[in-house]
């Protein structure tokens, strides 16, 4: 799960939402947009309770789920913290997932332990959106201008940053496959 090859897209600075409304449609075209989309699972050890507020998120949304495992690197973060369990789990980008996706009210409450960490978007298997709440920053990456003025169309304060070649990448094809005829 890391950069594939040498591409090279804009990196935007994403500044948190104002108003509800704003990132309610920004989640929704994000999902409209996105082939799948993550987030992180934190537990302090393997045998610990599941927080109510992780447990909602993970019953919501269990229909939607392609994959999951442990990890130590999702985009934007590698961990050296050995002593806790970090789950990336990838869920099917669908707008029915809209409403629980907007329980929290900003980007930065993705945070343990009121929800799961990090949400992320993704299409083609890059990672072209990305939540590192802990740390109070989120970035698009994209080249595509469309999509730039699509958002900030939609109220999305973008702010070019750099061009990058550090894009997390998932094949998740096989799972996807599997996920779809599952639903069929």
């Amino acid at each position: 799960m890391k950069s594939k090859g040498a591409i090279i897209m804009k990196q935007y600075y994403v500044d948190d939402f104002k108003k509800k409304k704003e990132y309610k449609k920004f989640i929704e075209y994000m999902l409209e947009n996105s082939d799948f989309f993550s987030f992180i699972y934190f537990k302090e050890k393997e045998n610990a309770p599941v927080k109510k507020s992780i447990r909602f998120f993970r019953s919501q949304l269990q229909k939607y789920k392609i994959y999951s495992k442990n990890t130590m690197e999702w985009p934007n973060t590698q961990t050296f913290d050995t002593r806790h369990i970090y789950n990336m789990a990838f869920y099917y980008a669908k707008t029915e997932c809209l409403d629980i996706l907007c329980q929290v009210k900003c980007l930065y409450d993705w945070d343990y332990p009121d929800a799961p960490m990090d949400l992320c978007f993704y299409k083609d298997g890059y990672c072209w959106f990305a939540v590192t709440a802990h740390e109070g920053f989120s970035y698009l990456y994209t080249d595509d201008l469309k999509v730039v003025k699509d958002l900030k169309k939609l109220g999305v304060n973008l702010e070019f940053k750099k061009n990058t070649s550090k894009i997390f990448y998932i094949d998740l094809n096989k799972k996807l496959k599997k996920f779809e005829k599952r639903k069929d």
